[in-house]
């Protein structure tokens, strides 16, 4: 019998997996390595949480609830934010089953095939890698290091287009590197949007993780209800709940039953006893975000240090987040050093390019650790590449 076989979508074939999560399978045959790949809080979530969610369970919190998330979960998000002076109806609020679906559903809801986003690099994968995968011609915008932070071109606006444009996706604080955007670049970006009609997708999950401030410069600041802007957080990082799948999305009210209808094609709902456990965060978690942010700020403090005393390594200090995104005369591929690092250093980095073709030769440390496991990290990073610097030499 003659059988026709099928394949996936071509653009699925072409996408490369994720090189962080190809470290994160070699990491787990490594009981003995520092792991400082993974972008996660490395303390378990607050015990007020953990009960949240049980007493849920226990009271039956099991079954299908709204789209847009249980209406006690939208009205806490709204306080929670009123605490900054951001003031957020809570019919704005569609609460996800994590934030990596917030912008899984705001892409899924705004980009069209063939329509033009612009990005920035180096970023989080995901948002340009989603946007190509719906179908869109990913424009990306680099980061520019310098020994103040990584910086965006006060003129970059100026190089583009826009009358093209139908998203700009920031991610600030940003991963891998700590990248901030000022006030001054998000009211430009917000103008251009007004003036453009293109939609601002504002990722702003590190948010709390900002080392200047108590939180970051935020859209929601500078917005008015109906901007054609879509805000995205998550309560993986602040409030380490990374495996709980937890997130928000605050949108203009005229489009969130649309978005309902994408999280109803996506998940139908996050699951209302996490969402009950995240009542509990946003409730009782405010002296564990500050106590996290205290210790980041330390362990930033000790990761810059230890990296200031390598020769030939190069870094842009971090304005937020969790991370140190760094180069080495030494390293040339991102992806074979990273292998090498855990194979003969016993430490777990990402690979810089699994964050974009600039960050080909770069790689991304964790500091979300306690503070011996930081200390140790360094230790043997600084190992390893004097092991491999003495290796070159004697050659």
């Amino acid at each position: 019998m003659n059988r026709k076989i099928a394949n996936v979508r071509p653009v699925l074939e072409k996408m490369d997996g994720s090189g962080i999560r190809r470290m994160f399978a070699l990491t787990r045959n490594r009981a003995d390595a520092v792991d400082l790949l993974l972008g996660e809080p490395d303390f378990a979530t607050a015990p007020p949480v953990v009960s949240a969610a049980v007493d849920a369970l226990q009271a039956g919190h099991t079954r299908y609830v709204s789209n847009l998330g249980i209406e006690p979960l939208r009205l806490a998000i709204s306080h929670y934010l009123s605490t900054f002076e951001r003031s957020v109806d809570p019919e704005r609020i569609c609460v996800t089953a994590s934030g990596i679906n917030a912008v899984s559903v705001a892409c899924m809801a705004l980009i069209e095939s063939g329509s033009r986003v612009i990005t920035f690099t180096p970023q989080w994968p995901h948002h340009a890698a989603l946007s190509r995968f719906l179908g869109a011609h990913v424009s990306e915008v680099e980061l520019l290091p310098t020994k103040q932070g990584w910086k965006l071109d006060d003129d970059w606006l100026a190089g583009f287009d826009l009358s093209g444009v139908g998203v700009i996706i920031t991610c600030s604080p940003g991963n891998p590197t700590g990248f901030v955007l000022t006030r001054k670049q998000q009211t430009e970006l917000l103008a251009a949007s007004r003036r453009y009609g293109f939609w601002i997708i504002a990722d702003e999950v590190y948010e709390r993780l900002t080392f200047e401030s108590e939180i970051a410069p935020s859209f929601l600041d500078i917005t008015d209800s109906d901007d054609n802007v879509i805000v995205i957080n998550s309560f993986s990082k602040a409030w380490s709940m990374t495996g709980w799948r937890l997130g928000w999305i605050v949108a203009p009210r005229r489009i969130t039953t649309n978005i309902g209808k994408v999280i109803e094609l996506t998940t139908s709902c996050a699951p209302p006893f996490v969402q009950l456990a995240g009542i509990a965060a946003l409730q009782t978690g405010e002296s564990e975000i500050r106590n996290q942010r205290r210790l980041f700020v330390e362990n930033k403090d000790l990761m810059i240090d230890s990296l200031s005393r390598i020769p030939g390594i190069c870094f842009a200090p971090p304005m937020g987040g969790m991370y140190v995104f760094c180069g080495h005369t030494e390293v040339q591929d991102a992806d074979h050093f990273c292998e090498k690092l855990l194979e003969l250093g016993g430490v777990a980095v990402a690979p810089g390019s699994a964050f974009g073709k600039s960050g080909s030769d770069k790689f991304r440390i964790c500091f979300a650790r306690r503070r011996a496991t930081v200390e140790e990290g360094c230790r043997r990073l600084q190992t390893y590449l004097e092991s491999v610097v003495r290796a070159r030499i004697d050659a």
